[in-house]
């Protein structure tokens, strides 16, 4: 029996690479009243979506766009101010 021998037109074997890691993942919660928890979760089922998938999109949204993202601030001063006068 002769000896196995590497033969020069053979490349050696090799792996894949590992697939890269998800992102890590970090819980946010927030404070919603009654009707825009509801409004939300009616969206979510008329759109078939996930209700934190629809937030996530509006922040990326806001992140990528500086029209949106002021609007977004101009109204979350809106609510700050409603909420300090009630």
């Amino acid at each position: 029996m002769s000896p196995i021998v590497a033969r020069p037109d053979m490349a050696a074997p090799t792996t894949a690479a590992p697939a890269p890691a998800p992102p890590a993942k970090r819980r946010f919660t927030m404070d919603l009243p009654s009707d825009l928890h509801l409004e939300l979760k009616l969206w979510a089922a008329e759109t078939h979506l996930d209700a934190s998938l629809l937030v996530r999109a509006l922040l990326e949204m806001a992140l990528a766009s500086v029209e949106v993202r002021t609007e977004a601030e101009a109204g979350a001063r809106e609510l700050y101010v409603a909420r300090r006068a009630s």
